[in-house]
């Protein structure tokens, strides 16, 4: 895989992981669900 990809959840870009050559991502389903919530609104 190239350089200067990404992996992120929940729809947040900025809180991401950097995905380079050679990385390995596991992926699971969480045992908990969170809800995400903006204060600044």
């Amino acid at each position: 895989m190239p350089e200067n990809y990404v992996i992120f959840s929940e729809g947040i870009e900025k809180d991401y992981i950097e995905f380079l050559s050679g990385t390995i991502a596991k992926i699971i389903v969480a045992d908990k669900e969170v809800n995400l919530v903006n204060k600044e609104e």
